[in-house]
């Protein structure tokens, strides 16, 4: 670094608003794009619904640089330990090859889902 140039000052920003992050998490974007040839996305919602259409389970998450993130999978307990969360899974497994991807990320807190 220069010497006429000062140290970049570290600042705390108390109760950032959406757009402090966002400019934080462009310029990582903007990196990341530059370094793979086909950084779209693509969103993925599988529900887990009744006959009745009653909201029972579902998965969200995205696919991104040949990954799929897997947000969020939940099922509605009167329903867990029947395979409902692994065939959500497969699902989205599924979809995911379809759409190129190698590899899936997925995590927990200790609490949740230790037998899956």
């Amino acid at each position: 670094m220069p010497e006429s140039l000062s140290e970049p000052q570290i600042k705390l920003i108390p109760n950032p608003q959406p757009d402090d992050l966002k400019r934080v998490g462009a310029g990582l974007v903007a990196y990341n794009n530059s370094q793979v040839s086909n950084p779209q996305s693509k969103v993925l919602l599988l529900t887990l619904e009744s006959e009745t259409g009653e909201l029972l389970g579902g998965l969200y998450g995205y696919i991104f640089y040949s990954w799929l993130y897997i947000d969020v999978l939940w099922v509605a307990e009167s329903l867990r330990r029947q395979r409902q969360g692994s065939r959500l899974l497969e699902r989205a497994e599924a979809f995911a090859r379809e759409h190129g991807c190698h590899s899936c990320w997925l995590d927990t807190f200790s609490f949740q889902a230790r037998g899956f």
